[in-house]
C-alpha cells in the first residue's frame, strides 16, 4: 500500500483548518450582530449600572441647582442700587434694609451688612462687607466639590468594575480550556467594557458642568465686587 494514499496532503489539512476558523468567525459575527445593543449590554451589568444611573442623576441635579443659584446671584437690577442710595441719602435706613431682605440675593446681603454699619468709619464698613462677600461666595460654591468628586469617582469605579469583570471572564475561559469559543473570549471584554463607558459618560458630563459653573461663579463674583465697591465709593462721596 502506498503511504501517500494513507496520509492526506498537508495542503488539504491546512485548508480544512482554515475553513473551520472562517466558519467559527462567521458564526460569531452572524450570531452577535443584531442580538444586543449597547443599552442591552448596559442592563446586563445589573446593580453597577443602577449605581452609575444614580451618580448621573446626582450630577445633573447638582449642576441645575447650582446653575440657577449662581445665575440669580449674578442678576441684579440697576434700579436696586439706585433705590438703596436714595434711601440712604434720605436717611431711611430701615427702608433700605427692608429692600435688601426682600431681594434676598448675595448682593443684597452684602449691602445690608454695610447699611447696618452706617455711621462707622468707611474702611471698617469696607472690611466687613468684604468678609460678607467671602461668605456669600462660599455659599455659592456649596455642592461644587461634590460635583467634582462624583465626576472623578464615576470613571474610576467603571474601570474597577471592568477590571474585575474581565478577570472573572478570563478565568472562566481559562478553566474551559480548549472548549472555550471565540464568542466566550470576546464576551470577556465587551460585557465589562460597558462599565467604563458608563463611568466616562458620567465623568465627562460632570466635569463639563463643573467648569461651566466655575466660569459662571467668576462672573458672579465680579459683579458682587462691583456692587460692593460702588457702595463704598458712594459712602465716601455721597453728594456726587
Amino acid at each position: 500500500m502506498n503511504i501517500l494514499q494513507i496520509v492526506p496532503p498537508a495542503s488539504d489539512s491546512l485548508q480544512q483548518i482554515q475553513q473551520q476558523v472562517q466558519q467559527e468567525v462567521t458564526n460569531v459575527l452572524t450570531s452577535s450582530e443584531p442580538s444586543q445593543t449597547i443599552i442591552d449590554l448596559a442592563f446586563n451589568n445589573g446593580w453597577f449600572m443602577i449605581v452609575l444611573l444614580l451618580l448621573f442623576l446626582s450630577v445633573i441635579y447638582i449642576f441645575i441647582e447650582r446653575a440657577l443659584v449662581i445665575q440669580r446671584a449674578a442678576k441684579e437690577e440697576d434700579s436696586f442700587m439706585n433705590r438703596i442710595k436714595d434711601y440712604i441719602l434720605e436717611e431711611k435706613t430701615e427702608a433700605a434694609v427692608a429692600l435688601c431682605r426682600k431681594n434676598n440675593t448675595p448682593a443684597s446681603a452684602i449691602l445690608q451688612k454695610g447699611i447696618d454699619l452706617l455711621g462707622r468709619p468707611v474702611p471698617e464698613i469696607a472690611d466687613v462687607m468684604k468678609t460678607q462677600q467671602d461668605v456669600e461666595i462660599i455659599r455659592l460654591n456649596k455642592g461644587m466639590p461634590l460635583l467634582a468628586a462624583l465626576s472623578l469617582v464615576a470613571p474610576l469605579l467603571g474601570l474597577l468594575i471592568t477590571t474585575v469583570g474581565v478577570t472573572q471572564h478570563l478565568m472562566t475561559v481559562a478553566y474551559a480550556g480548549s472548549s472555550a469559543s471565540i464568542a466566550s473570549l470576546a464576551s470577556a471584554f465587551y460585557l465589562p467594557a460597558t462599565s467604563v463607558i458608563g463611568g466616562l459618560i458620567v465623568g465627562i458630563v460632570g466635569l463639563c458642568g463643573y467648569f461651566h459653573l466655575k466660569n459662571s461663579l467668576r462672573t458672579a463674583t465680579g459683579k458682587l465686587t462691583e456692587k460692593r465697591v460702588e457702595f463704598i465709593e458712594f459712602l465716601s462721596h455721597p453728594a456726587e
